[in-house]
């Protein structure tokens, strides 16, 4: 089996869920894309000021990378590029 990425599994399942013939509930479908989609990392949003907010929720995040690999909120999966 070929290995793929989230981003790659996600445009694979939205873009052939139909086409394949599936058969699934409408909610489940979204349930299963909204899972996807927060496991792929975005940026943080920084304000200016110091403060930093999920991309997804736009709830503030804590300030410390390595406590905050995902929002506590809204469980999206953040990405801090600029911090080593």
């Amino acid at each position: 089996m070929e290995k793929h990425s989230l981003e790659e599994y996600l445009t694979e399942l939205k873009a052939s869920i139909v086409g394949l013939g599936f058969q699934c509930h409408k909610d489940t479908y979204e349930a299963a894309v909204e899972a996807l989609e927060k496991q792929v990392p975005e940026d943080v949003i920084e304000n200016g000021y110091g403060v930093y907010f999920c991309p997804k929720c736009h709830g503030s995040v804590w300030q410390i990378a390595c406590e905050s690999k995902f929002c506590f909120r809204c469980g999206k999966a953040l990405r801090w590029r600029w911090r080593k």
